[in-house]
């Protein structure tokens, strides 16, 4: 049939006794293949929803209905996995880093598949029905600037990183919450400066319960994929704790074994705030931070062919997360960090981490 004017006219619709007619959904055909997790908004009866679809592979002359409610998932789901795909490479994300979280109503019905299809982990989030109303009350404010600069200077890296965030501020942020990443593409002249920051509301405290260091543990454990052969809180930096985690995982048939430094660095609530598959860490003070950081960039900067390649730096203060990868040398890097933590006493703590390239 044709729902309205202009649709196509090959939907199938069912009919029972003394009901209206009626379709199947992904949310059906995730039920029919037990894709649903327990007490989700898309949970429903399933052998209704495997009668529908006996129902509908009869009228397809097929007698497999879990088969084609595996069809109608995939297909309903192709443009998600490749949307997902895009933005892994895009954002050049780490597939060994990723996890799936589904919100709204009918994420039990999509996200399990998308993630079965790609190998991925994934969770529903808590209250994933409303979980789009919740997220445009406490969303992020965020904007970017750009410029096209030959040669940025630090005093240009500065400038063009204070009217990010005065706009930020003026679209609402509270200024203690913004954060700004910087970028610099020395190929085409472009300086970017991108920043976000939360408004009031979301900065408020909402009563969210602390996990302890044992759950805290857990968590970071669950988030790690490979063989884990050590785990140990490395330091905490104001509300924010950095484990490490020494992983060996098999390759080439078991022949050899590769290990290595996995970070992890996660709030009180939980929340995984950073992750590093392949990195290093230090923290000290302030002080001995600034002295030392550029042995520290040095060590782990590799120099071949086409020149330097640098590692991505984040830098831990006060509960933020200052991402420092899109600069690429050291002077620009002090000269942001001066800014950033100029006013932190000498004795600060202070914690930097490096995904390693």
């Amino acid at each position: 049939f044709q729902p309205k004017d202009g649709d196509p006219k090959d939907y199938v619709r069912m009919a029972a006794p003394g009901r209206e007619a009626f379709s199947v959904t992904p949310s059906c055909a995730s039920n029919v293949l037990n894709l649903v997790p327990k007490g989700e908004a898309s949970e429903g009866n399933r052998d209704s929803a495997l009668a529908a679809f006996t129902a509908l592979a009869k009228f397809m002359g097929r007698d497999d209905a879990e088969k084609v409610a595996d069809e109608m998932l995939h297909r309903g789901t192709h443009q998600v996995e490749q949307t997902v795909k895009d933005m892994i490479e895009d954002y050049e994300l780490d597939p060994q880093l990723i996890t799936l979280s589904g919100g709204g109503g009918g994420a039990a019905a999509i996200v399990p598949y998308t993630a079965k299809r790609m190998g991925l982990p994934f969770e529903i989030a808590k209250n994933a029905a409303v979980i789009s109303a919740i997220g445009a009350a406490l969303a992020l404010v965020r904007d970017s600037i750009e410029k096209t600069i030959i040669n940025p200077t630090e005093a240009d890296v500065l400038k063009i990183r204070k009217e990010a965030e005065e706009s930020v501020v003026r679209m609402g942020a509270t200024p203690e919450s913004v954060e700004i990443q910087i970028e610099i593409d020395a190929q085409k002249n472009i300086v970017r400066a991108t920043a976000t920051g939360t408004t009031e509301l979301r900065t408020r405290e909402l009563g969210t319960a602390h996990l302890d260091s044992t759950a805290l543990e857990e968590k970071v454990r669950q988030s790690i994929r490979g063989t884990v052969d050590a785990l140990e809180l490395i330091t905490e930096v104001g509300p924010l704790a950095i484990y490490q985690a020494r992983t060996s995982s098999r390759m080439l048939g078991g022949l050899w074994t590769r290990r290595m430094d996995q970070y992890r660095v996660i709030d009180k609530e939980g929340v995984i705030r950073l992750q590093l598959r392949n990195g290093d860490c230090i923290s000290a003070t302030k002080r001995a931070i600034l002295s030392g950081l550029k042995d520290f960039f040095e060590k782990h900067t590799l120099y071949g062919d086409a020149g330097k390649e640098h590692p991505d730096l984040f830098v831990i203060f006060r509960g933020r997360i200052l991402d420092m990868s899109g600069l690429i040398n050291m002077d620009q890097i002090l000269s942001l960090l001066q800014v950033e933590l100029g006013t932190a006493p000498d004795d600060e703590p202070v914690a930097v981490l490096l995904r390693k390239v």
